[in-house]
């Protein structure tokens, strides 16, 4: 019989090691949202139309979005998007999309799975 760790779609050896990719997430959730959202800088403006740039704000710059810009915010898991929102509106939306992707890959259960061979037919061969 062996133990088997799951955590966030990760089989694990160990639980200490399971363990340690929590606190590497909680670390990703607190610092990373480049892992669950793509941020542009928008230039235009409502009225007359928004530009949106091929290029994506870093981690850092998402985490510390411009007062005075507006900006685009596209969810990895859900798909959604949202165009011409304020830094504070995009914050709020990257906190929103983070509980998504934090549900997603269940981020709060670790699950033990004890694995053993039937024992009514010998299945090594398969």
């Amino acid at each position: 019989m062996a133990i088997k760790w799951h955590y966030a779609n990760v089989a694990y050896e160990t639980e200490a090691l399971a363990e340690a990719a929590v606190l590497v997430m909680k670390e990703r959730l607190e610092n990373n949202p480049t892992d669950w959202v793509v941020v542009k800088e928008l230039s235009g403006n409502a009225n007359d139309g928004w530009v949106v740039p091929a290029t994506t704000l870093t981690d850092s710059e998402i985490n510390s979005l411009d007062n005075t810009k507006h900006y685009s915010v596209a969810a990895v898991i859900s798909g959604d998007n949202d165009l011409g929102l304020t830094a504070s509106e995009a914050t709020a939306k990257v906190a929103e999309h983070r509980s998504v992707y934090a549900y997603q890959y269940r981020v709060n259960t670790l699950v033990k799975v004890e694995e053993y061979s039937p024992s009514n037919a010998d299945m090594s061969g398969y």
